[in-house]
């Protein structure tokens, strides 16, 4: 109890001290520039203070000749020869296109001749039209020409809502650019030192030249010199434009630089207005505007260490889970003073998961800092430590990816379909030499019945034994009983026929290949299968007459195979009809493992992947099957993830509660300790009563501490 209740003053006493020590912090007051557009931007890291119309087109005026100056000095700066070099002005610089008599002027004249340096004095100093019409003549021969480089720098440079028509700024419709543009224009002319050098003069001296006496410039630019009007000198500003016209308003271009702060200003389309009888110029005086707010407001902070864990990420095919990742640099941006780092939006891009291997270092998504519509950071998040992979969870994702190419797939099946007809082929074949073999064998076993009857035939000498069998064959065909089956023919040694079953010599139903055969033969049989004439498919066997009789060489048994062949396609339809079964029995059982086991796994994996990133809200959708594991999986995740909403919502009314129940006690205690702290001579009723308030509301705090620690 005693360690309890220390605990409760401890943390009372630092509630009370930063009450009383830390001042509240005042919300951040953005200035209302009156100006059709205006901006603010940090120079070394582009991060936008203040934005107003920044990307909405507007008349620039002469700040138009900051562009026809980056283009001249990307030509000849650093180089004394082409800064010095003389340039004769031409009549057509003053052409009625380019130049108006009446607009601003350094008072040049058509054949006289100034160095490429002072020709930029002119322009930048006292804004001389036709110092640009002479510098872009010089520089791309005619001044259409220069005006298509100008517009294909600003494309260069990113502008995205630029069009020049002249190199001066003189008005016309077609001729605009926006803040942001103008910006990006100016940052590039900031790298080359005859810039800055040239448009932070307050005045610069003209020596004589062949038609004109010595000159004395003046800048147009307020905050630099009191010389032509005074109440507007900003000794923080460093150059650059300005620039007006009745269409395009009041508009400057400026920079100011404090400490590590600098910044670079825009404004468009400023007005001029009376405010007691004296005019104000307001694109001099918001210029100054907005240098106070931005070096009031704003400061570089590190807003984000390179040590800082960010968040895990699962990881697949290692049997580590997850691995850490962290900023990959110290962030540091222009912030605004009042805002804490830790109050910023943090938008995480990583993936659901990872593969394995991973090295430490490896870039696995990025962050970004936000304030609302405010981007102050984006940084890349780097794996915080090396993950091996595991070589069987590799081999077995690398075999399922390969599986699932569609070409594989393709031809996996092109695979199991020639596999099926390879079967098929070799079971008909296997089919067809059975069924003829089994007729073939019928056959043969008629002539060795033949054969074994010749046996008996005999006479008194070799030759009425030969002709004794002859007889007997003659008489068996004439006697053959099976004709309706089979044709029996006899065929003397030249392969001719004798006789026949059928009476006819039985031309063009029978072909010599069986009879070759048989004399080849060493058991002295042959076999051939054919089509007729008439196209019918038959079959042939000869067998050599063993014994000798007469003219009688061998005998010869055709049967058609027309049975055969349709029993045969009957076999061809059942097998194809099994195939096929076969086929459709894999593809199908395949199909129902991918969507009973495959994805709903794939789902459950993604869930309890959302469910470890915070994603309390996802569900899995459940049928009730109880015979069904992977739905009785569904429903313990999604149960799971009950629990985990529920436990989040408990501990988030929880920290409601007690925020509720803490600002009242801490607000009577801040109230009456500014009160008492601010106040001068106070009547001791009244300190009395403060800190009566203050010790009763204390003593409440403290009973809470002790009843959380409980």
């Amino acid at each position: 109890m005693k360690f309890k209740r220390f605990i409760s003053v401890f943390l009372l006493c630092t509630c009370l001290t930063g009450l009383f020590l830390t001042p509240a912090a005042g919300a951040l007051e953005v200035p209302d520039i009156q100006a059709k557009a205006a901006l603010l931007a940090d120079v070394n890291t582009d991060a936008v203070a203040y934005a107003k119309n920044i990307h909405e087109k507007n008349y620039p005026a002469s700040l138009t000749k900051v562009m026809t100056a980056l283009l001249i000095l990307e030509k000849v700066s650093g180089n004394e020869t082409l800064l010095n070099q003389e340039v004769t002005a031409s009549e057509s610089a003053f052409s009625d296109t380019y130049y108006h008599a009446d607009g601003s002027s350094a008072g040049i004249k058509a054949g006289e001749v100034m160095t490429v340096k002072q020709l930029l004095q002119c322009m930048l100093i006292v804004s001389a039209n036709e110092a640009c019409n002479i510098l872009a003549e010089w520089d791309a021969g005619s001044i259409a020409a220069f005006v298509d480089a100008m517009n294909a720098t600003a494309k260069a440079l990113g502008c995205e809502n630029t069009h020049f028509v002249n190199p001066s700024g003189l008005h016309d419709p077609d001729h605009y650019t926006s803040a942001w543009d103008l910006y990006l224009i100016t940052k590039a002319a900031m790298q080359y030192p005859e810039f800055m050098e040239i448009c932070d003069s307050a005045k610069a001296v003209i020596p004589a030249t062949n038609l004109s006496k010595e000159r004395t410039l003046y800048t147009t630019n307020h905050l630099l010199s009191t010389w032509r009007v005074i109440g507007y000198r900003d000794k923080r500003a460093h150059g650059i434009k300005t620039g007006s016209t009745s269409d395009a308003g009041h508009c400057l271009i400026s920079s100011a630089q404090e400490g590590e702060l600098h910044f670079v200003s825009v404004v468009m389309g400023a007005e001029r207005i009376e405010e007691n009888g004296v005019g104000n110029l307001l694109n001099f005086s918001e210029t100054s505007h907005l240098f106070d707010y931005g070096f009031k407001n704003f400061a570089y902070r590190t807003i984000l260490e390179d040590k800082e864990i960010i968040q895990e990420v699962p990881v697949s095919l290692s049997k580590t889970d997850y691995v850490t990742v962290h900023p990959a640099n110290n962030v540091e941006s222009l912030f605004p003073r009042d805002l804490d780092p830790a109050e910023l939006d943090r938008v995480i891009s990583l993936p659901e998961a990872v593969e394995a291997p991973i090295t430490a270092g490896e870039n696995l998504g990025t962050m970004s800092l936000r304030d609302g519509d405010t981007v102050y950071a984006s940084v890349d998040l780097l794996a915080s430590s090396d993950v091996t992979a595991d070589k069987f969870m590799v081999f077995r994702h690398n075999v399922t990816l390969f599986f699932k190419k569609p070409a594989v797939k393709t031809v996996a099946i092109v695979l199991a379909v020639l596999l099926v007809l390879l079967v098929e082929v070799m079971f008909l074949y296997s089919a067809t030499r059975s069924y003829y073999n089994g007729v073939q064998q019928t056959m043969y076993r008629r002539f060795s019945s033949i054969t074994g009857q010749l046996k008996m035939y005999t006479g008194e000498t070799s030759q009425k034994t030969a002709a004794s069998r002859s007889v007997a064959l003659r008489r068996m065909v004439e006697q053959f009983s099976d004709k309706d089956k089979y044709e029996f023919m006899l065929l003397d040694s030249y392969g001719g026929v004798i006789a026949s079953s059928s009476g006819t010599d039985a031309e063009g139903i029978v072909t010599r290949t069986d009879f070759e055969q048989a004399q080849d033969a060493v058991d002295g049989q042959g076999i051939a299968i054919y089509r007729t004439q008439s196209g019918e498919m038959v079959m042939a066997a000869c067998c050599l007459v063993p014994y000798a009789a007469e003219d009688v060489a061998a005998m010869r048994l055709v049967t058609s195979l027309t049975l055969v062949e349709e029993q045969l396609k009957r076999t061809v339809v059942v097998a194809l009809i099994m195939g096929a079964a076969v086929l459709a029995f894999t593809i199908m059982s395949g199909l129902y493992f991918v969507r009973s086991i495959v994805v709903p796994l794939g789902q459950v994996e993604r869930t309890a992947a959302g469910i470890a990133r915070g994603e309390l809200d996802v569900r899995l959708p459940v049928t009730g099957d109880e015979r069904d594991e992977v739905d009785r999986l569904r429903g313990t995740i999604n149960r799971m993830a009950e629990g985990l909403e529920e436990t989040e919502k408990m501990k988030n009314e929880f920290i409601s509660s007690v925020s509720h129940e803490l600002r009242t006690p801490l607000t009577a205690i801040r109230g009456w300790g500014e009160t008492i702290m601010s106040s001068g001579e106070m009547n001791p009723e009244t300190v009395q009563k403060g800190m009566h308030v203050i010790m009763n509301e204390a003593e409440r705090l403290s009973s809470m501490v002790e009843e959380l620690l409980d």
